[in-house]
């Protein structure tokens, strides 16, 4: 079991329950067991107005949007942060 990195005396010490969760666990192509990822979730912070209008200056910095776009997008947010609707 060089393979594993495992003694006899370890292996005779394994359980059915850790042979079956060994011998039948996900593997690569390469026959080496595949480990799980774990599972990160986070919700997104709530939207505000400053973090809207920094994007947007980002994305005018970088143009990727035009001044006018620009100017009209950081309308639309005050008016959407300021109670003006959607």
């Amino acid at each position: 079991m060089e393979h594993y990195h495992l003694t006899l005396a370890e292996i005779a010490n394994l359980t059915d329950r850790s042979i079956k969760s060994v011998y039948f666990h996900a593997r690569e192509k390469d026959g080496s067991i595949r480990m799980p990822l774990p599972e990160v979730t986070q919700e997104a912070p709530p939207e505000t107005e400053e973090g809207t209008l920094q994007s947007l200056a980002f994305l005018l910095s970088a143009n990727l949007i035009t001044p006018a776009n620009y100017a009209q997008c950081v309308e639309d947010a005050k008016r959407k942060f300021n109670g003006g609707g959607p």
